[in-house]
């Protein structure tokens, strides 16, 4: 039998984890619901997918550009 300060702590661990995540569900569908209020209010339309902008630009070979840049200076 394990003794009542590990039931207590458990107990609190379990009812902590409960409440913490009921508290973030109904933070997170308060903000949705503002959201879609908001969008509705003004007509806004959902942003469109940023993979196509951030996409166009390609880290890997700006920095290689600005690596050979350095190395051809020397």
């Amino acid at each position: 039998m394990i003794s009542v300060l590990a039931q207590e702590r458990l107990l609190g661990a379990a009812l902590g984890g409960g409440l913490t995540a009921v508290i973030i569900f109904d933070n997170r569908r308060n903000i949705y619901r503002t959201i879609s209020e908001n969008n509705a209010k003004f007509g806004n339309q959902p942003q469109e997918d940023t993979e196509k902008s951030v996409g166009d630009s390609h880290p890997k070979r700006d920095l290689n550009y600005k690596l050979s840049h350095l190395q051809g200076s020397q």
